[in-house]
Parts: structure tokens; sequence; C-alpha cells
């Protein structure tokens, strides 16, 4: 497992890193495109064949820090939410995560309206005709919203958590060093700890959000298949058609 080698943006990788299942080239994560060199517009459309970008932004994100348009790749706006929330999303000036519980984000990705949004993302992934992958789905971080859908995109692999969970992790290889650069000037700027270290957490994966989600698929579905099924509404036809398309042959 590695990043793609940009110049101006980290935390991209391909997900057939991630899994032996997958083929290269079909699925990527990453966080916002707001800056790219020229090559590191040729890497992603020239050596990574990417087709479709899927921004997982709120409006105000991608006002903020727009994607860079690469030519003949088709842009998709599929937010998991609208509103503002700490520590997850990056809107300039209004992030003060210290007293927000990552966890239970995680865990309400899978209700009500999160999960409407979450479904149109991976519905929308899935179904994507031949001619549409490379797909490059991204948020601000490449750490939240897309550890979510790629976890979803894993099972549907049938990949097992301990994967899935190594993939989510992977992040803090990039994210860690800018983690402690925040923690430290929150520190010296307010001298509260539990401030700097919400400010950290922003920033870091950490298995217990993950597992947050595993745990609401359990008590809320039972089983993968059945979140799958019910919960995401995806036929086996449909997730057949996506194996087929990404996954090498058996």
């Amino acid at each position: 497992m590695e990043n793609i080698v940009l110049d101006h943006i980290q935390n991209l990788r391909d997900l057939s890193g991630s899994t032996e299942k997958i083929r290269q080239n079909r699925i990527l994560r990453g966080p916002c495109l707001d800056h790219m060199s020229e090559q590191d517009i040729h890497v992603l459309r020239d050596i990574c064949h990417l087709s479709t970008v899927i921004d997982l932004r709120t409006n105000k994100e991608r006002t903020e820090r727009p994607d860079h348009i690469i030519p003949g790749v088709r842009y998709l706006h599929l937010p998991i939410f609208e509103d503002r929330i700490p520590g997850i999303s990056h809107e300039k000036g209004h992030n003060d995560p210290a007293h927000f519980d990552m966890a239970y984000f995680y865990r309400q990705t899978i209700t009500g309206e999160f999960l409407d949004r979450v479904r149109e993302v991976v519905r929308t992934i899935i179904t994507l005709p031949e001619e549409g992958y490379a797909v490059l789905y991204h948020c601000t971080e490449g750490k939240d919203r897309t550890g979510i859908i790629t976890a979803i995109l894993m099972m549907i692999m049938g990949e097992d958590k301990k994967t899935i969970v190594t993939d989510y992790l992977y992040t803090n290889h990039v994210n860690e060093p800018k983690a402690e650069r925040y923690y430290q000037m929150v520190l010296e700027k307010t001298g509260d700890i539990r401030q700097a270290e919400g400010i950290r957490d922003a920033f870091m994966a950490r298995e217990r959000y993950i597992q947050a989600f595993f745990d609401g698929i359990d008590e809320d579905w039972g089983s993968i298949d059945t979140f799958l099924q019910e919960g995401l509404l995806l036929s086996e036809g449909e997730l057949e058609y996506f194996r087929d398309k990404v996954c090498h042959e058996q």
C-alpha cells in the first residue's frame, strides 16, 4: 500500500494497493484537488486513466477550495452532508472540533439523511459504465467521508474488517506530521490541551472511529449483506456488475 506520488496532493491512493481483489486504475480515494501541477494532471489522467471525480464536500468547502478541473474528466458533486460538522468538514474559520465526538459521526452515517446520501454515492460508483473508470472520490482530507465510502466498497468486494481498517489508518502516514503541527500551534496559542487534542484528532484516522461504523451495521442491520441489500438497497445483480468491472477474475 502506498500513495500515488504527486507534486501537490497527498493521501491519494489506488485501492488496488489495499486489496488484491481489485484491479489497478479502477478506484481511487483521496483529498480535495485544489492544487495540481501539470505533472499531477498527467499522472492522474494519462497513467491512472482518471475519468470520473466525485466530490463529497459541502458547497462551502468546494467554494473555498475548488477542485482543479482536468479536461476530459467528469465531475460530480454528491455531498454526504451540506451543513458544517466540526472536525469533519473543513470550512475556513469555523472548525472547532474540541467538543465533537468523531465516533458518533461515523455511527450516524448509516442513519437517516446521512444514509440516503451515502447510498447515492455508492450507487453512483458501482453503476458507472466501463468508460467511467478510473473513478476518484474525495472529501477534504481524504479521511472521514472518503473512509466511509471506501469501507463500503471494500465490503462489497468481500474484504474483511482488518483489511478495511488497515487501509483506513494508512491516512496517518501523511496526516500525522500535520496533526502534530496543529496540536502544537493550538496548545501554544490557547494552553488548552483538550482543544489542541481535538484539532489533532480532526486530521487523524482512529480505529475507534471506523469501529463505530462497523458497530452501527451490526446493531442496525445484523450483517454486512443485509446492510448492502436493505440499507443501501443494492441488488445482487448491481453488486455483481460492479465486481465484474473492478475485481480481478476469479
